[in-house]
């Protein structure tokens, strides 16, 4: 009889280290120097739920004993919750942040006391330790079904990592900076390359085999990185990532990692409960200006009503002659008012003010909807300095309109409605305050605007590639190298010493059209694309060679003057193939050598020197001590972070790094005006 389902057991861990060939056995977790410990074989049988719940209590009560730790004892319990359950001042060393090995069917893909990085709901990746595991069987599971008699289902395991709790496993993955330490910076140098093969290959055309919502992102992502990993040029990281030391494990975690991107582009096509677009009421044309950059004039017209109506209801407050009762005693008037004002401020007090607060916590990123997501991404854009002007500006309306606007217009509200001595026209007045609030949103609402929710669906997936396109280090050999760890004059010699690097629009126009750097199927579209605009013949042009699509009709006549671009089309002038095919393979490969040592049995394992070589302030990439996991805890700390000023200095210093004054002169004032 096994234990029931969702029964979960603490991890005991023994004060006695033993080393052991590197597997993924779910008897061992890492110690603080990287090694394994070793449980004993009781408690593993417990773990794995083969002793029966009879037994249970008798069992716990001698395996609580575990060496010289007595888990009964109150002391000894809060040394397990303080080693195994990650804190502030606890920093993983490098052999820590590496996991690899043996993959083993139907187990959980990590362990208690393996590091991941877990992706927040503010879409930001932060290393973490899983404390926990939880494995349940699939709901359509019958286990007194007689086909299932003996055997085990396809569990699904969620994990907790720090405070959080009940992580799906596709919100995991190793960690960055281990992943780096085995297999170097080639792959993210991949992934910026194919990002813009991506984005060179999809469209906004509805019904064509590349549109954005139907191409199948994942598989052309592994396509490429099949295309780069068996390139000849590519020889040496091949060897050393099908070296059986690294493990089946090992190489997935590494593809795991690196197609995140383009896992969540199809997630956001695909997945309608996590991305709904269509009825999330809290996207309005302010978002659809901060993601796509267009749609400037209907942002403006709502603008104009949002402030200007509510303008013409105080100045009507103001001039309004004394109130004539026509017969009836004033003190009636008076007495209706006041029970139509208390009415008022009594839905105000349980509906708009928490709603208020609401929307403050959406719009700082970690709340559960897809707004939220919309616009911690943009949050990730800003602070990286890739947006436009019209981005910019949209996505601090966006923000604007939805906090501090509505507080005002509350409180707008409520001065006029104290104003006011009739209790119609206090009720009509308190919707008329309803109404002006939600003209942005209604407006996206409407069947005109947006029907599908095609064109925010593809903002969100253009979104996702400009944040996780790095153009600031794309058009800079210090930044890139820096970042890419490569040195710079081999990369400025392969950039043909541009001081742009890769930012070239006449070269990148002739790249996209050398068939050189095609694939087959590339090039016979490409071919046929041109036939038929030779022949004049134009739908048969637009299946081959992707339409210039603008959000906006104005946009598109004044896009000569603008910085608006056609959807995902906004990296072309990066689309230097031929500088890309040379800079793919420079990246240094690390020694498998200097990673592994192998002991007197022929058994694999973590060097400790690599340890012993950490540096005591070297930062860990995507760790981040100084905040916690708590999504709430989160919010304040955001906005003590605009309070003292730090917020406004983070968005500055990328656009100072790229000499970007126009964009450091918008975010000094937004600094001040946000504060």
């Amino acid at each position: 009889m096994r234990l029931p389902e969702r029964v979960q057991i603490p991890l005991l861990p023994l004060e006695t280290d033993i080393e052991e060939p590197l597997s993924r056995d779910s008897s061992r977790t890492h110690d603080d120097q990287g090694n394994t410990s070793v449980l004993c074989q009781e408690w593993q049988t417990l773990r794995d739920g083969a002793l029966s719940t009879s037994s249970l209590r008798d069992y716990l009560g001698n395996v609580l004993v575990v060496g010289d730790m007595d888990y009964r004892d109150s002391t000894d319990i809060e040394s397990l919750i303080k080693r195994t359950l990650p804190t502030k001042a606890k920093v993983p060393t490098p052999c820590q942040l590496i996991n690899l090995g043996k993959a083993h069917p139907n187990q959980s893909r990590y362990k208690p006391g393996d590091w991941v990085e877990v992706e927040g709901l503010d879409m930001i990746w932060r290393v973490n330790m899983i404390t926990r595991v939880v494995k349940r069987a699939p709901d359509d599971w019958d286990w007194n079904a007689p086909q299932n008699e003996g055997k085990e289902p396809n569990w699904i395991f969620t994990y907790n990592a720090g405070s959080i709790r009940n992580i799906a496993e596709e919100d995991l993955r190793s960690p960055e900076e281990g992943l780096k330490t085995v297999f170097g910076h080639g792959p993210w140098v991949w992934q910026q390359w194919a990002l813009l093969k991506v984005e060179d290959k999809i469209r906004f055309q509805e019904g064509h085999q590349d549109d954005f919502a139907e191409k199948d992102i994942q598989k052309l992502a592994a396509d490429l990185w099949d295309q780069w990993l068996d390139h000849p040029e590519n020889i040496e990281f091949k060897t050393l990532f099908e070296d059986e030391r690294i493990g089946d494990y090992g190489r997935s975690e590494l593809e795991t990692h690196i197609q995140k991107p383009f896992n969540l582009i199809d997630r956001i096509t695909e997945d309608c409960d996590e991305w709904d677009f269509m009825n999330d009421e809290n996207i309005s044309v302010f978002t659809y200006l901060s993601c796509l950059g267009s749609g400037l004039p209907t942002v403006c017209l709502v603008l104009v009503l949002q402030i200007g109506i509510p303008i013409i209801l105080v100045w009507s407050v103001f001039t309004k002659q004394s109130l004539e009762c026509d017969d009836k005693p004033l003190d009636s008037e008076v007495l209706k008012a006041s029970a139509m004002c208390v009415a008022v401020f009594s839905y105000y007090l349980v509906s708009v003010f928490p709603n208020a607060y609401t929307q403050f916590y959406n719009v700082s990123g970690p709340a559960d909807s897809t707004f939220s997501r919309i616009l911690s991404l943009r949050r990730q854009l800003w602070l990286n300095a890739n947006d436009t002007i019209a981005q910019m500006l949209g996505y601090k309306l966006d923000i604007y309109m939805n906090a501090s606007y509505t507080c005002l217009l509350s409180m707008l509200n409520i001065y006029i409605l104290t104003q006011t001595n009739d209790a119609l026209e206090i009720l009509l007045n308190a919707l008329a305050f309803f109404f002006i609030e939600r003209i942005d949103e209604d407006i996206v609402r409407s069947d005109w605007y947006d029907p599908k929710k095609n064109w925010i669906s593809a903002a969100a997936v253009q979104l996702v590639m400009q944040t996780n396109i790095d153009l600031r280090s794309l058009k800079s050999s210090k930044i890139f190298s820096e970042k890419f760890a490569i040195e710079q004059d081999i990369l400025e010699q392969a950039c043909d010493n541009d001081p742009r690097l890769f930012k070239n629009r006449s070269l990148a126009e002739m790249d996209r059209d050398n068939t050189a750097f095609m694939s087959d199927e590339e090039r016979i579209e490409h071919m046929s694309g041109a036939i038929a605009e030779r022949i004049g013949i134009n739908y048969v042009v637009n299946e081959y060679k992707k339409p210039r699509v603008y959000f906006g009709i104005i946009e598109r006549f004044l896009t000569p003057w603008t910085t608006t671009y056609p959807l995902f089309e906004r990296t072309t002038s990066y689309q230097t193939w031929s500088r890309w095919e040379k800079v793919l393979y420079l990246s240094t490969v690390p020694n498998i050598d200097e990673i592994f040592s192998t002991d007197d049995d022929g058994a694999h394992r973590l060097n400790k020197d690599l340890n012993m070589k950490q540096d005591e302030k070297r930062e860990i990439l995507n760790l981040q001590e100084d905040e916690d996991s708590r999504d709430w805890v989160r919010f304040i700390q955001h906005y003590l972070n605009v309070i003292s000023f730090r917020d406004m200095a983070y968005a500055m210093k990328p656009a100072w790094e790229v000499r970007n004054y126009g964009s450091m002169l918008f975010r000094l004032i937004d600094g001040f005006v946000n504060w």
